[in-house]
């Protein structure tokens, strides 16, 4: 038996070793959608009344200013109180009732009872009737703020 010796055994050993293909592919785009834009954002509805300042001249007439136009038309002033210490009264609104600016609201005084408490505060229920123009949210009230304010 004659062996072709022109071809080793070993020249047909496959290569354990991987090479790179000559071609590398790209990565896979992805296509995304644009962003819609905004095209016209309708404001939050507006809110309640918030009490600014408060002007209290001792035992004759209180001012209450808030953040927005306001509507005085459904005032219950008796809701509103003020307990002085330095006068000695707890006071509550009574008497001429004005709207001097569209963001206030002032209205006289009238004694109630003795104060206990010490200081000058405020007191108003959830149900004064002071709304705002826009929207009509009612105020909701106002608990033992201290005076100046």
């Amino acid at each position: 038996m004659d062996v072709d010796t022109r071809f080793n055994d070993s020249s047909f050993t496959t290569n354990t070793m991987s090479l790179p293909p000559t071609i590398i592919p790209a990565k896979r785009r992805v296509r995304r959608k644009r962003r819609q834009t905004a095209t016209a954002v309708t404001p939050p509805a507006p809110g309640a009344p918030a009490l600014v300042a408060v002007v209290y001249v001792a035992g004759t007439s209180l001012r209450l200013t808030f953040d927005r136009a306001i509507d005085i038309s459904a005032i219950d002033a008796g809701t509103i109180f003020v307990s002085d210490a330095d006068v000695g009264e707890v006071l509550f609104g009574d008497g001429p009732i004005s709207q001097p600016a569209a963001m206030s609201v002032q209205m006289g005084l009238a004694g109630f009872e003795p104060s206990t408490l010490p200081g000058v505060t405020l007191n108003a229920g959830a149900y004064t009737g002071i709304v705002a123009v826009d929207g009509g949210m009612q105020w909701a009230g106002a608990e033992n703020v201290e005076i100046p304010f």
